[in-house]
């Protein structure tokens, strides 16, 4: 796992704490330009972070884009 990809991974689940979602989603746009969006890792949090601003539709083009998935996204 690149460094980056644990950088961006960080800061989304942090600006799920958030009152405001904007962060996190430029975030993950950021995330998503570098190469780093469609990992395992990143996608389960990327998807952790939208449920918790109950945006199902966007975790649900997360879940869908990702390649590989586990039990746990």
């Amino acid at each position: 796992m690149r460094k980056c990809t644990l950088l961006y991974a960080f800061a989304i689940a942090s600006a799920s704490t958030l009152s405001d979602e904007k962060v996190g989603i430029l975030l993950h746009e950021h995330a998503v330009v570098d190469g780093y969006g469609l990992d395992l890792f990143m996608g389960t949090v990327v998807i952790g972070f939208y449920l918790k601003f109950w945006r199902v539709d966007m975790a649900r083009k997360v879940f869908d884009k990702m390649s590989v998935r586990d039990t746990v996204s």
